[in-house]
């Protein structure tokens, strides 16, 4: 009965609001991920974990704390082994148990314990027999050198008694290891291209990520807003140092505030990992030696993975608004402080969006959510097949499974941004452009691609299409879906692409070559731009004026961007001309704009004659900014305007300087004279040395011109995608008369890249 009774006081009542938080608490025990929390909650607890309909539905649950010993509970404990005393506790005990009375001091008295009693048989019993003498060690050396072949490690284990280990340790036969490496080439050799390069790719990709335990250091994460409220706060670790604290160490630095931050007067000391993406601030402290390209990168993914599910751009009202969707995200990134899903396709498959996710998890456990409505029926209904669909998972990392798409395409878009220096006489001092390819697969099934790129002639005579690309395309990155073994070999990009839009290869490159001129005895590559920008100081009578002139010339067919559009399109193509739409045959430029940043003593620019489009000068910014719209560009456009400096005593009758529309002049004083002196000693106003106007202009004049211009249809590094095939051998689930359209887009920009010198 005392039993039974124990049994129904700890069960949880049907009606007590804890029934459910104490199962739910019991399916999260000892679960690392929400993934695997998600599958615990589908469930169904045990029967005997629930109350029945007979029990009583009030219970008392009465569990006092445990009490200190004392020497009621052990009156011998600290008594000698022959005192008398022991005997007469033992004595009373033994005739208040036959005799069946007891008082309140007497049934706190414990039974002596008996001496010499064994204990009971331990469960698993393991003893250590070392049945190998030196002399068997010796003859087990001897035939494994005698006959390595039969007398194998598993043949001596058994003939000996012993583990196959002890054997390879003892005895490990060098002809034995050279026969085992001969058959693992040789199975090698069987391979086919895929499961080559597979092997060499996962190789490779390791030696860069290092996955080690001691990169397992993500040990929280935390969000804050604009304000420096904590919006989102996830612990990959127990030991994790809190975000308040975090925060207010990294808020003591001065700024601007590095991305790695150290922290010694934490304990232990830790480093803070921090970016900013749109107001929104990301920490992640580490204590351990980690590698802090990985954290970032990590942090990066994280707002990546944001933007794709609560949209682009963040925002703390978007994130507290679908914080069940970002907590799925963020406990799927990551397991255990270990990155493990950071691509976009992967996390769909397992985090569930739309209006019911919270109501669909608390459901399976038997708790009440919002009551459903009568258009949730077919719903609910196939909701469980999407689920055993998506917790399959994909065979591809990075791509979503079972893609269907009504009509199949893929988009290759190439950008590049340039950054140039331009000398007074013209001659270009630096040229780079960094580009990026983006690619958009919108392809059913799980299709096997082929993009093949060409120079446009630069590298020719660097050996095959590889080693040229690799001349031009510096520093080239890759997303993981690029098979770097064809690349490295080939020069050609075979990938499975994820699903959507993503950025496939990212790459630098040198727009005068390596073999540039150090003299100037020697003509420089030209940069070929599409709009060029020249800028003359000291014009006019007084030598306050200056000119900035933009010329915008085609492009003769000399240059290797012209080169690649004419050997691979057939003819030759059309000149540069304006508009909002470009391509290859006839590039458009648009969004020009020029800045000349003004010297800081430049009191004002009086006039600005521009031939077309806008100009404004900017006194807070310090600049002249003249924007062409695509309407106004034109061969060759100029703009003129006139400085004013400071005012000198050439310009105005008293020596002074404007300040708040008043006139104050300056008088020298020596601190160690009397207050009243006399009219003879008073100084006469500082004045400044007699300078030439036209020299104190040109000390006004600007240094420099910056250019901006977007250009569609042209690359500066002359590259262009040859061919993008479907390898429909490779492909699954593309049928073999699929042909998906395919499109194509180059653009240059130019942010203030260009720089031309006076």
């Amino acid at each position: 009965m005392a039993l039974q009774h124990l049994t129904t006081v700890i069960r949880p009542c049907a009606s007590s609001p804890i029934a459910s938080e104490w199962i739910l608490a019991a399916c999260k025990r000892q679960q690392s991920t929400f993934r695997r929390t998600r599958k615990a909650f589908k469930i169904k607890p045990d029967p005997s974990f629930a109350p029945t309909k007979t029990e009583a539905r009030d219970h008392i649950i009465f569990n006092p704390p445990s009490s200190l010993p004392n020497v009621y509970h052990t009156p011998s404990k600290f008594l000698p082994p022959n005192d008398p005393r022991r005997a007469a506790h033992a004595f009373a005990s033994t005739t208040n148990l036959a005799s069946g009375t007891s008082t309140a001091t007497q049934t706190t008295i414990a039974v002596e314990p008996k001496r010499n009693v064994r204990l009971p048989k331990a469960l698993h019993v393991s003893t250590k027999a070392y049945n190998v003498t030196p002399e068997q060690v010796e003859e087990i050396r001897k035939l494994r050198t005698e006959d390595p072949i039969y007398w194998t490690r598993v043949r001596l284990a058994e003939k000996f008694n012993c583990s196959s280990f002890f054997i390879g340790l003892c005895a490990k036969s060098k002809i034995a290891g050279e026969r085992q490496a001969a058959s693992l080439e040789a199975i090698k050799a069987r391979w086919g291209r895929k499961r080559t390069e597979a092997r060499e790719e996962r190789a490779e990709r390791g030696k860069l990520w290092e996955y080690t335990s001691s990169m397992a250091a993500i040990e929280a994460l935390y969000i804050f807003d604009e304000h420096n409220n904590l919006i989102v706060s996830h612990k990959y670790i127990s030991t994790a140092t809190p975000a308040s604290i975090i925060l207010a160490l990294y808020l003591a630095h001065p700024a601007p505030r590095p991305s790695l931050l150290y922290l010694p007067t934490l304990s232990p000391p830790s480093i803070v990992h921090s970016t900013v993406q749109d107001n929104l601030l990301f920490l992640s402290p580490s204590s351990q030696d980690t590698e802090p390209l990985a954290v970032l990168e990590f942090l990066h993914r994280v707002a990546d993975a944001l933007e794709e599910f609560v949209g682009s751009p963040l925002l703390a009202a978007k994130i507290t608004a679908n914080y069940d969707i970002v907590a799925q995200v963020v406990g799927e990134i990551a397991d255990g402080g270990m990155p493990c899903q950071s691509e976009a396709n992967a996390l769909r498959d397992v985090v569930e969006t739309g209006p019911g996710v919270l109501n669909n998890l608390l459901g399976n456990l038997g708790i009440q959510g919002s009551a459903p409505s009568l258009s949730s029926g077919p719903s609910m209904l196939q909701h469980p097949q999407l689920q055993s669909l998506s917790s399959q998972g994909s065979a591809v990392p990075w791509r979503r499974s079972n893609v269907r798409h009504t009509s199949n395409e893929m988009y290759v878009d190439i950008v590049e941004e340039i950054n140039a220096i331009l000398a007074p006489s013209g001659r270009p001092l630096s040229g780079f452009a960094n580009g990026s390819i983006a690619f958009t697969s919108k392809v059913s099934g799980v299709p096997d691609l082929l993009l093949t790129l060409s120079t446009g002639g630069k590298g020719a005579g660097m050996g095959n299409r590889g080693q040229q690309l690799r001349t031009v395309m510096e520093h080239v990155v890759f997303h993981p879906c690029v098979r770097l073994s064809r690349w490295k070999s080939e020069g050609v990009m075979s990938f499975v692409p994820p699903d959507g839009r993503f950025m496939l290869c990212g790459y630098e490159v040198d727009l005068l070559g390596p073999d540039i001129p150090l003299t100037t005895s020697k003509p420089a590559r030209q940069l070929n731009l599409p709009v060029n920008v020249e800028i003359t100081t000291s014009l006019g009578q007084s030598g306050n004026e200056f000119e900035v002139r933009v010329l915008a010339p085609s492009l003769s067919g000399k240059s290797a961007a012209q080169a690649s559009l004419q050997s691979h399109m057939g003819s030759r193509p059309g000149n540069f001309r304006t508009g909002s739409s470009g391509d290859s045959k006839s590039p458009a430029v648009d969004k020009l704009a020029v800045r000349v940043p003004i010297p800081a003593r430049v009191r004002n620019v009086s006039e600005l004659r521009a031939s077309t489009g806008e100009a404004h000068w900017s006194p807070v910014e310090g600049y002249v900014e003249w924007r062409l719209t695509s309407k106004d560009i034109g061969p060759s456009a100029t703009l003129r305007c006139t400085l004013q400096g400071p005012l000198s005593d050439e310009d105005d009758a008293g020596n002074g300087t404007v300040l708040n529309s008043m006139t104050s002049t300056q008088y020298e004083y020596d601190e160690d004279e009397s207050y009243q002196t006399s009219a003879q000693d008073v100084k006469s106003p500082v004045t400044e040395p007699q300078i030439p106007r036209a020299e104190r202009y040109r000390m006004l004049m600007p240094t420099a011109a910056l250019l901006s211009f977007s250009t569609k249809g042209w690359l500066a590094s002359g590259l262009k995608v040859e061919s993008l095939l479907l390898d429909h051998k490779s492909s699954r689930g593309v049928g073999a008369d699929v042909k998906p359209y395919k499109g194509v887009k180059y653009l240059t920009v130019s942010r203030d890249g260009v720089e031309a010198r006076c």
